[in-house]
């Protein structure tokens, strides 16, 4: 049942996305929904969501606005990762960092950091992966991002859990699973309780 509520939501939302891309003639707005669209449909229609990823990009590119072409690659770049295509996440993700060159915002740097220290995760390269989640977690700290800090320290936590540092690994569990508690998010605490439970086993061997 919940997974059916989790997706008539979905639904709900994408359809009132497209409303609004309707009705809109600005391309700075336009480029926004294509971005949400792409992150609605990323884990129930693949096709789609890279479809609009590229649209945003390349509206993007004739409006010459650095920020948003950025914004788009980094979601882009979780959207291989979610779909396991590591190179090509990676290769989104340079692009991505070359026109973060031209600007600052924290909350795009936070995004970036991120999704890099989650591809260095999943390619093994844990040293990498902490560099970039430490970033990204400070300025989610500032942002008072929860649900980004969260997911950082998850992934803080199986970095940690690899490079052998099995009590900074529980810290991170820790203060991950401290968000997820305040939040209410049952289903996310028990797979902090299950990684913390393999970090308790590998301590004892």
């Amino acid at each position: 049942m919940e997974c059916f509520i989790l997706q008539a939501q979905d639904t709900v939302k994408v359809d009132s996305l497209l409303s609004v891309l309707k009705n809109t003639s600005q391309d700075s707005v336009k480029i926004d929904l294509y971005i949400e669209l792409g992150k609605s449909l990323t884990a129930k229609d693949t096709i789609r969501a890279a479809d609009y990823f590229g649209m945003a990009i390349r509206l993007s590119k004739k409006i010459k606005d650095k920020k948003r072409i950025c914004i788009a690659r980094i979601r882009l770049a979780y959207f291989y990762l979610f779909n396991g295509k590591l190179p090509h996440a990676f290769a989104s993700l340079d692009s991505a960092a070359n026109q973060l060159k031209y600007f600052s915002v924290p909350s795009v740097d936070a995004d970036f950091f991120k999704y890099r220290g989650i591809a260095h995760n999943f390619s093994g390269n844990y040293d990498r992966a902490v560099s970039d989640l430490l970033k990204a977690s400070s300025l989610l700290e500032i942002l008072q991002d929860s649900s980004g800090l969260a997911h950082c320290y998850l992934n803080l936590g199986i970095s940690s859990m690899d490079l052998k540092n099995y009590d900074k690994a529980l810290d991170y569990y820790r203060k991950t699973l401290d968000i997820y508690q305040k939040i209410g998010d049952e289903k996310r605490s028990g797979h902090v309780f299950g990684n913390m439970g393999i970090v308790y086993k590998y301590k004892k061997e």
